[in-house]
């Protein structure tokens, strides 16, 4: 009988006191129960470590380590981790009991697939679900429609070319469990981003690695205040700009891995990038002196880009990120890029 493999849950914390427990007891009661529970802790100051030495479970393994960045803590945690899979218990975040097991099932059961993906409940400071967030707020679901209800395997570079959209694909990185070689592959995730580093690396990774989507509601991503991460930031100028660096930094890193160049005329690709950050500039113009002049820049810096937006002026129309990129990758005619289950 074959051994069921060593899952390595990874939470990294920084003073979310207030979550923890919640977010242990989810992890102790997994129907799946082949993990490791790896803590980094960067010296909270509000009693989370104090009450980390206070489990008592052989299979946790707790750490401090110092104030580096959130993403060079979630590296602190992986690098730790000895199992064959990857689950970052983000500190504030919850999952069902079952999570662990069907995303484990299902990458056994496809050995080519490198990242289980289920569906994602969005939840308050209480823990009451927001009831259509993620379906009808989220970027993913609009695009995969009823896929999201099916179980399907998306091969590579499908997902990744799908970040151009300007939002995350992935949108909480707790409904993802990973093959622990894929990180070998494609490297560590980048601290040079801020609070959205998860968009570069999760590009770069699904740009060659296929991922196999449960239709299930496995993981939760809590909206608070205090959280690291969140929706009320996205819509601005400089969010966009920054997406467009990390799509940029993502196929680059790739590239310089070895892996064949996934992404040609990638002029075209930033378009929907190019366009909101350009609307938002070109909205902020306080006369129309103000106005011709940034016209003149971004004729520079994107003449695709700004002639898809004059279009979309004279018609009246806002650009549909969604459909311009499903667009894009239906052009490209890629063979089974979403093979359905």
């Amino acid at each position: 009988m074959k051994k069921s493999p060593l899952v390595s849950v990874c939470l990294p914390n920084l003073n979310n006191r207030p979550f923890l427990e919640e977010r242990i007891q989810c992890i102790l009661q997994q129907t799946y129960t082949n993990w490791e529970l790896v803590i980094v802790d960067n010296y909270s100051d509000d009693g989370a470590w104090e009450y980390f030495q206070s489990l008592d479970d052989p299979r946790i393994r707790i750490q401090q380590a110092s104030k580096e960045g959130m993403y060079a803590n979630w590296n602190n945690c992986i690098r730790l981790a000895m199992g064959d899979y990857i689950y970052i218990a983000t500190s504030d975040d919850t999952m069902t009991p079952d999570c662990i097991e069907k995303l484990t099932q299902v990458l056994e059961k496809h050995p080519l697939c490198d990242i289980a993906h289920s569906n994602l409940t969005v939840i308050d400071e209480r823990g009451k679900e927001i009831e259509g967030f993620y379906l009808n707020k989220c970027r993913s679901p609009r695009y995969f429609k009823e896929l999201i209800h099916q179980p399907h395997i998306r091969h590579a570079p499908h997902d990744g070319l799908l970040h151009y959209y300007g939002g995350t694909v992935y949108v909480s990185i707790t409904q993802l469990l990973i093959r622990k070689s894929l990180f070998n592959r494609v490297g560590f995730f980048s601290n040079d981003f801020g609070s959205a580093a998860d968009f570069e690396w999760e590009m770069r990774a699904s740009l060659v690695a296929n991922t196999v989507h449960v239709p299930e509601f496995l993981g939760t991503w809590r909206v608070h205040t205090d959280q690291a991460t969140s929706f009320a930031s996205v819509e601005t100028p400089e969010s966009y700009r920054k997406h467009l660096v990390m799509t940029r930094t993502a196929r680059r890193k790739i590239e310089q891995k070895g892996f064949t160049k996934v992404v040609s005329n990638a002029s075209t690709w930033e378009v929907p990038l190019f366009v909101q950050i350009m609307s938002l500039d070109l909205a902020k113009a306080g006369n129309s002196v103000l106005k011709l002049f940034r016209l003149l820049k971004w004729s520079v810096r994107s003449p695709k880009a700004l002639g898809v937006y004059l279009n979309l002026k004279r018609n009246q129309t806002k650009l549909d990120t969604v459909e311009y990129i499903r667009g894009k990758i239906d052009a490209l005619n890629l063979p089974n890029s979403i093979e359905r289950m």
